[in-house]
């Protein structure tokens, strides 16, 4: 696998090129299954280049008849910190961005899927990783020195990660479909920060959706994120700032949308967000925008 990234600053270019080999061995029982492989990955990152090797394992076994598949496994790998990635997470950076690359070392898994009936599935899981530059959000009060300080710079920080997940789908046919799903995350930066900046604490996310004939698609999601911390100004003058963590409130946000499919081409919706009409910031100083609604028409020429 070969990814080159070319970025063009005012007063500077970025070039990275990242190339891994995966070789594996796979083997497999009556109910068990193994893959077993080592990555091998250099990243060209302008005129230094590094080498790094992660294991790949992963395990499962099938103990009765697809209803408890308990599994494990190592993995790791080097995640790729783009402008395109940052910008998609949080759209306020500062365009004058620290780029580094994330080395995830290892990350242990282990965990317990299966199927409780020919609709509904399950999967629990708990992983542990460490991370070399794993990035944060802070406010840049010392970027273009505006008066309202509102613009993102990205910092790295070596950080262990715990988390602890799951979720339950059911699918029935092509007519009904409902997901919840839910994470716990315990950050430890481990040498520059006091805290995880703007890494929620947990996530939920419940989803519906009602199939009428493939001509009434009515869709509903609740997203619940944890509180989270932000680093904020407490003090300034001239030269001399001063800042301390503020813990984010969590909040939950109710989604409701509907949509015609009048045919192949032709279709109309009309989706209504932020129904509980909660005020919070998923990124210090943004306020996410309350109850909303958004009507339109999506035409397909072919």
């Amino acid at each position: 696998m070969a990814d080159y990234y070319n970025h063009k600053k005012p007063k500077d270019t970025i070039n990275d090129f990242i190339f891994s080999l995966n070789p594996y061995f796979e083997a497999n029982g009556k109910k068990w299954h193994a893959d077993l492989g080592l990555m091998a990955t250099i990243d060209a990152f302008d005129t230094k280049t590094k080498f790094y090797f992660y294991p790949q394992i992963n395990v499962h076994y099938n103990v009765y008849e697809n209803i408890i598949i308990p599994y494990a496994g190592v993995s790791g790998g080097l995640i790729k910190n783009s402008y395109r990635s940052l910008t998609n997470e949080n759209p306020f950076i500062n365009p004058n961005v620290n780029y580094a690359n994330t080395h995830n070392k290892f990350n242990v898994f282990g965990g317990l899927r299966g199927n409780l009936s020919s609709a509904t599935s399950y999967d629990a899981k708990v992983s542990y990783g460490q991370y070399d530059n794993m990035h944060y959000f802070v406010i840049d009060y010392a970027g273009d020195k505006t008066l309202v300080d509102n613009k993102f710079k990205i910092v790295y920080d070596n950080t262990s990660l715990l988390t602890v997940g799951g979720s339950v789908k059911y699918q029935y046919k092509e007519k009904i479909h409902f997901i919840a799903k839910g994470n716990y995350y315990m950050y430890t930066p481990k040498t520059s920060l006091k805290k995880a900046f703007h890494k929620p604490d947990f996530d939920l996310t419940l989803s519906g959706l009602y199939n009428l004939k493939s001509k009434i698609i009515i869709k509903a999601d609740i997203f619940v994120i944890g509180s989270q911390w932000a680093l904020t100004k407490t003090y300034e003058a001239g030269d001399s700032l001063a800042t301390a963590p503020l813990l984010l409130k969590g909040f939950v946000d109710c989604n409701l949308g509907a949509e015609y499919r009048y045919s192949k081409m032709l279709s109309f919706f009309v989706n209504f967000n932020n129904i509980a009409n909660m005020r919070y910031q998923r990124w210090e100083k943004y306020p996410t925008q309350r109850f909303n609604m958004m009507i339109g028409l999506t035409f397909v020429p072919f």
